[in-house]
């Protein structure tokens, strides 16, 4: 291979996004995932829309009714997603013109005016002499490895996309350290065209020949800019060598190179575009950090802004390219000759050029010629937008029109003007500096929705049929459209503070409450007698939160059985229903006080025996108690609960917030299976969210000098200043970000349903939880009847773990049925200890005796043991074998469940699987095998809870 047919190879023009192989199909289907770009970083999904306006874009977008129109001098880009395989530019010459343009296609003439070039996608063009720069034997584009950068498809980024982004197929970033690399099967000698450019500042590095080894990478042929100074330079275990290629201007650049690599010989050669030699390097074979060739590229950014706008990989003979002086017209020819002159003409019957040199005609045979390099002889012409295909063709000038999915553009220096189907596009790319955006009175935000962000305005409308009051003027836009009905998403105004650093707090135990005497308890038995807890504020209104997230300012005056009744300055509305309450607030509670998800769960766990009457409110005392229970009233005095059947009366001062908890949480509705009611398209709801935590839901019907009015539901009419609005959700976000808030994160959910329930006929045998085999938790808990109880020390006892609680009804069934079967193995070192969960031992004395039961007792006062054992459901009954594994644990209890208890404690003492019989020795004695008439003493309601 030649040095001149190494020329022809390199220095052969491309676009910056195509690639080639494969053909372009389907490209109507995707023309609507297109993303239009703009100067302010804003982008929105959609496609092309019909423009008569000479360089205007219209803008269809699938979140709005109407098109949005865009001047083009503020359209970045517009990406048209195609496959990866694209179709290769075909023809035997690539024409390279003013402004970065490129076409491939058959030359028909040559004058000293004008060429006249059958394009493969335009057809027959006339350009102007004025405008061609270069003519390349293109050859089909044999010779050609790899060419790109075709955007981030295939380049590896460290999995940071956002570091980078992909404007018209070129890659851009201007993050700090964000770095590109890619194996693009370099050859051991290698002609590699590179362009890249910046807007403000030009720091990079780019490593020639790597792969992922960090050494191969420090120790590459490596391009880089110290200071203002662009250097090439190599580092090895033995040595460093640079040289300097030139100075970089400050601000912002271009660099348009050739490089050929030698990694076989460890040398590296610096042209300019034009030719002409920057500088070399060659380090000593020995000090090669790797003895055959790397084929990768990696692209780094250090502290400016980067783009990569073109490169090429083609083969390469070794030979060092002859420097070419000046920038003169000349012939590179196949044998390695260059002959300075001018292109005066093509001979379509000889297939000759012509060219005066030295004031005398030379004819080359069309199959000699390499290439014919021209001089600028005008000055570039102003231009808007460039148009990319996928066979690499590439033109630009101005946007005359679009009409019928078909695109108009005028190029300077080519007679025609060009037309084409939009969906022909890879993509549009902006040429043009950026046109300052318009000035506007309006209050701007941030209209944010999946696959758009837009800076713009509301500007005054009304609702419309197919759409919404919600006309939105992006910033940079010539146009305004309303909203779809059924758009979804935010308008930020005003972004919230960052979040402050925690400061440590010191924790306090959690108390939760479950209905045992305590702070509750305290209240309800010191009401009766007038007495009062303590010192604590007096009622002052605070926010009633709806079920759509609203929270309105205000004082709730009373509850009762249709919901609540309350005074705001934020709306006229006196009342909401129960159905619409999330919470209410009344004070702030004394105290900040945590408590761990296992608690959390417990507390929110829905017993089985509450299943179809389950408590409706969670209310919390200045304390930070919680109590679960059913309002039936409140005034301004006292808050009326029933709690078990049983009704309480609290005074109002000692409830700081109420929680609803609505049974359509818990799918409680059994006609939920049954075919749903088609229902009316929902008109556009929004949410306006305010600096002070309030939130307004209503279905807008205009907007009017920056205010937005319409009605609510449960409110009635609304109105709110856009002026006051942080952020304006709309759609079915308004749900989504409802369920982020803390009030909504409480749900009541169902008890775990005991194993001899869940499967129907099956046998309870204790073996299904995810504890069970392996070690029991150690724990020490007080004794009620005095003294310590300490697991870790009960090692070769079996012992039984009985959780529960005295107000728990299917606990008073089981606990007669576990006391009698634990006696019954008395004398086989079996030990019954009966957990009790957060209660005092007065009312567990008061429950024992009354059930004529006297077993050892464990207090539980915080549920720390509980939320060991994963105790969400009582009751639960754990067997712990003799070397401290769980070999047991049931949920619930049931008529038989002292039978399952006696056989799974016969096959851990005989070490038997379920359904093997036991040894003799396993056995309870005759004589304390339970009656059938003792058995059944728990013939009962077998819920849990």
């Amino acid at each position: 291979m030649t040095f001149q047919s190494a020329v022809l190879t390199t220095m052969l023009c491309l676009s910056a996004l195509a690639g080639f192989g494969g053909s372009l199909s389907g490209a109507d289907d995707v023309r609507k995932d297109a993303i239009l770009r703009l100067a302010s970083g804003d982008y929105i999904t959609g496609s092309l829309g019909d423009s008569a306006t000479p360089d205007v874009v219209t803008w269809n977008s699938p979140l709005f009714t109407k098109p949005l129109t865009f001047p083009a001098g503020r359209v970045v880009s517009v990406h048209f997603p195609v496959g990866l395989d694209r179709p290769a530019p075909t023809g035997a010459y690539c024409v390279e013109l003013a402004g970065g343009d490129q076409l491939f296609g058959e030359l028909v003439s040559l004058s000293p005016t004008e060429m006249v070039l059958d394009s493969t996608r335009f057809g027959k063009l006339k350009i102007a002499r004025s405008h061609i720069r270069r003519i390349l034997s293109w050859g089909e584009g044999a010779k050609v490895i790899w060419q790109g950068p075709n955007g981030l498809g295939g380049w590896d980024h460290s999995g940071e996309t956002a570091k980078w982004t992909e404007e018209g197929g070129q890659l851009v970033t201007n993050n700090q350290d964000a770095f590109l690399q890619r194996d693009l099967d370099l050859p051991s000698r290698a002609g590699i065209e590179l362009e890249i450019s910046w807007k403000k500042k030009a720091d990079f590095v780019i490593a020639l020949g790597v792969d992922d080894n960090p050494k191969n990478i420090q120790q590459a042929f490596r391009l880089e800019v110290w200071e203002q100074d662009l250097v090439l330079m190599r580092e090895t275990d033995d040595e460093v060598d640079v040289t300097s290629l030139l100075k970089l201007k400050a601000g912002d650049g271009q660099l348009h190179l050739q490089i050929y690599l030698d990694q076989e010989k460890n040398r590296i050669f610096a042209y300019t575009a034009d030719g002409r030699r920057l500088g070399d390097l060659e380090v000593a074979k020995s000090n090669s950090p790797a003895a055959f060739t790397l084929a990768g590229l990696r692209v780094m950014n250090k502290r400016g802004d980067l783009r990569l706008d073109r490169l090429r990989i083609t083969e390469w003979n070794g030979e060092a390219p002859h420097d070419v002086q000046g920038n003169a017209s000349r012939a590179h020819l196949a044998d390695g000759t260059i002959i300075n002159g001018n292109v005066q003409s093509y001979d379509a019957e000889t297939h000759e050029f012509i060219i005066l040199s030295d004031d005398k005609p030379v004819r080359i045979k069309e199959g000699q010629a390499v290439s014919f390099s021209m001089p600028a002889e005008t000055p570039e012409e102003p231009r808007v937008m460039s148009a990319i295909f996928p066979d690499n063709n590439r033109i630009s000038g101005s946007i005359v029109k679009i009409e019928k999915g078909k695109m108009s553009i005028k190029c300077p220096g080519i007679e025609n003007e060009l037309v084409f189907p939009a969906t022909d596009l890879h993509s549009l790319a902006s040429t043009d500096k950026q046109l300052p955006p318009q000035a506007h009175e309006e209050r701007e935000g941030r209209l944010e929705i999946p696959g758009l962000r837009l800076r713009g305005y509301l500007v005054d409308a009304q609702a419309e049929a197919d759409g919404s009051c919600l006309m939105f003027h992006p910033r940079e836009g010539l146009s305004s459209s309303p909203l779809r009905a059924d758009a979804s998403g935010r308008i930020v105004y005003r972004d919230p503070p960052p979040p402050q650093p925690k400061k440590p707090v010191q924790q306090q135990r959690r108390r939760v409450v479950r209905q045992r005497r305590g702070f509750w308890g305290g209240v309800i038995e010191k009401l009766s007698t007038g007495n009062s807890p303590g010192a604590v504020s007096g009622p002052s209104g605070r926010a009633i939160h709806l079920y759509t997230g609203d929270v309105i300012p205000g004082k709730v005056k009373r509850i009762d059985e249709k919901g609540v009744y309350f005074d705001s300055t934020m709306t006229d509305a006196k009342f909401v229903p129960n159905e619409k309450v999330k919470a209410v607030e009344f004070v702030r509670a004394q105290s900040t006080i945590k408590f761990n998800k296992k608690k959390r769960e417990r507390l929110l766990t829905l017993p089985r025996m509450q299943k179809h009457n389950p408590p409706t409110h969670m209310i919390r005392s200045i304390k930070g108690d919680y109590l679960r229970a059913r309002i039936l009233d409140m005034d301004e005095e006292y808050l009326t609960v029933e709690v078990r059947l049983e009704t309480k009366k609290i005074r109002r001062e000692y409830v700081s917030r109420i929680i609803w908890l609505h049974g359509d949480d818990l799918n409680l509705d059994e006609s939920a299976d049954e075919d749903p009611v088609e229902k009316p398209p929902a008109k556009l709801r929004v949410q306006t969210m305010r600096s002070d935590s309030s939130r307004l839901t209503f279905e807008p019907s205009e907007v009017t000098n920056a205010t937005i009015s319409g009605a609510s539901d449960v409110l009635g009419q609304c109105q709110v200043e856009i002026k006051v609005v942080d952020q304006l959700i709309f759609g079915d976000a308004i749900e989504e970000a409802a369920s982020q808030l803390t009030y909504h994160q409480w749900k009541l959910k169902h008890a775990v349903e005991p194993s001899y329930l869940s499967a129907s006929g099956g046998q309870n045998t204790g073996l299904d939880s995810a504890l069970v085999g392996e070690m029991a938790p150690d724990f020490t808990l007080k004794l009620m009847q005095g003294g310590d109880f300490h697991l870790a020390d009960q090692k070769g006892k079996i012992i039984i773990l009985d959780f529960w609680a005295t107000w728990c009804g299917p606990c008073m069934q089981a606990m007669p049925q576990v006391d009698g079967v634990a006696r019954e193995f008395e004398g086989q070192q079996v030990e019954l200890i009966t957990v009790n969960l957060e209660e005092n031992p007065e009312r567990i004395s008061q429950t024992l005796e009354r059930l004529k039961l006297s077993p050892t007792v464990a207090l539980d006062q915080d549920g720390a043991v509980a939320d060991k054992y994963s105790a969400t459901s009582i009751p639960q009954t754990v067997i712990i074998d003799r070397d401290g594994k769980i070999a047991r644990l049931f949920i619930g209890g049931g008529p038989q469940f002292g039978e399952q208890l006696r056989k799974a404690l016969q096959e851990v003492i005989s070490g038997k699987l379920p359904g093997e019989d036991p040894p003799a020795d396993a056995q309870p004695a005759a004589d304390e095998q339970p009656t059938p008439k003792e058995e059944s003493a728990a013939d009962d309601d077998s819920a849990t809870e």
